[in-house]
Parts: structure tokens; sequence; C-alpha cells
């Protein structure tokens, strides 16, 4: 399952009263940050997870990586970067 949350929370991908996760259908988008986050290295694909998935601030994630929270943001950043490129090549 993708992680949730990046780039956009929409409606269908909150929980729904009364409905699976499962009958939800995932856009071009969700499959291209599906793709992007799965091509990681362990490391990072953790870092983004804990924050997207998980909603966890940087700081938490710094503590618990023992990095710092510029290090933290630096490589969140750097998976947005990565994803936005995917999506925008997937278009054309």
């Amino acid at each position: 399952m993708p992680v949730r949350g990046y780039p956009k929370q929409s409606p269908e991908q909150e929980r729904i009263r009364g409905k699976d996760t499962r009958e939800l259908e995932l856009d071009d988008t969700d499959k291209s940050v599906y793709e992007v986050v799965n091509g990681l290295s362990r490391n990072p694909k953790r870092i983004v997870r804990e924050y997207w998935l998980f909603g966890k601030s940087m700081q938490e994630i710094a503590w618990a990586e023992k990095l710092s929270k510029s290090g933290v943001k630096w490589r969140i950043d750097a998976v947005k970067d990565k994803v936005a490129r995917h999506c925008l090549n997937n278009v054309n």
C-alpha cells in the first residue's frame, strides 16, 4: 500500500466510516509515489514512512534515527523532489 499523505491528502485517502481502504482506487499520482518510495534504500524509506504515514515530527524522527533535525528535513525534501520529478515525467 502506498505511503499516504503526500503529495496530497485527498478525501479518498482518509478513513471513511464504513469503508475499507482496499475498496479505494489509487490514482496515477499515488502509484508514482508508491514506486518512488519503494525504490528508496532502507533508511530514507523508514524516515519518509514515519513522517508521512505515522505523522511523526521531524524532531521525533531525528531523535530516533540519531540525526540532526536538518538532516531529516534534507532527506524528506530530497524524496519530495524525487517524487515530483517522477510524477512530472509520467504525465508526459
